[in-house]
């Protein structure tokens, strides 16, 4: 497992050249009149988020889903528990963190 001080700093780190990326290709299409992207940082990026999800033995790709694909405003998981929806908010770094951290400790029991 990763410290949390190296994930939530290797998270807020990809965020920050998402946004980075983001404004330069504002500019750029602002200059070109260009349809086209710039893609920075896309491999070493990559190469990070699967680091992230191997240090977090992450087996579902939970952390790839966070940064691309949940909601901005719902960063939430759910499921069912004995007949009850279990909902955990993960909107917060940090809750992510314990999130993963939960489950892979819950494989490791389970492996028993």
């Amino acid at each position: 497992m990763l410290k949390r001080e190296t994930f939530v700093g290797a998270i807020r780190a990809i965020q920050k050249q998402e946004e980075m990326t983001e404004q330069i290709n504002r500019i750029y299409k602002q200059m070109t009149d260009s349809l086209g992207h710039l893609e920075l940082g896309g491999f070493t990026q990559a190469a990070l988020i699967q680091t992230l999800s191997d240090g977090m033995e992450d087996e579902h790709g939970y952390v790839s889903w966070w940064l691309y694909e949940a909601p901005d405003d719902d960063k939430s998981v759910s499921w069912e528990d004995n007949g009850s929806l279990v909902t955990v908010d993960l909107e917060d770094v940090n809750d992510f963190y314990d999130y993963l951290v939960r489950c892979a400790e819950e494989r490791k029991e389970m492996s028993k």
